[in-house]
């Protein structure tokens, strides 16, 4: 995702995916990493996507998930800090090919947002396209003075 899409700082607690077609699926392991990234369109090496390491902040086996209200949500085990600049990259993986999450996307021409291959693959192929995502967190606010709030609605 890109930092312009996502805004201020936050502590990400869920991910959402938005769902268009399929029932209730059953993962046998399902692991979600997160990290910054290295830059604004996805090249075909996972590593050299990041900008330093990746945080993995959902790890399940038998991981049921169901759509619900048109959204597939991922509670993470482990809350995610992101900082409020750059990008942030949404890793998702799964060794059981034949069950998955069917989201929403928009087209991003000129700038690859999303990566498929086999499990365990350090490569793939890129897209010019973006699942559509909704990340649930709390908001880092930044401190303000009660003059400086006032003046920015002048």
């Amino acid at each position: 995702m890109l930092g312009s899409e996502i805004g201020n700082a936050m502590t990400i607690s869920s991910i959402g995916f938005r769902h268009t077609s399929g029932d209730a699926v059953v993962f046998d392991q399902f692991t979600v990493y997160m990290g910054s990234a290295a830059g604004g369109s996805l090249g075909n090496n996972y590593e050299n996507n990041y900008s330093g390491g990746k945080t993995t902040v959902y790890d399940h086996t038998n991981a049921p998930f169901a759509p619900s209200g048109g959204w597939i949500t991922v509670p993470l085990d482990t809350p995610y800090f992101y900082n409020g600049t750059g990008n942030l990259i949404i890793e998702i993986a799964w060794p059981n090919g034949d069950m998955e999450l069917y989201a929403g996307h928009w087209s991003t021409p000129g700038a690859n947002r999303t990566m498929t291959s086999f499990y365990g693959s350090p490569t793939g192929d890129a897209f010019e396209f973006c699942p559509n995502l909704r990340l649930t967190g709390t908001m880092s606010l930044t401190p303000m003075t009660f003059g400086s709030i006032k003046a920015s609605f002048q």
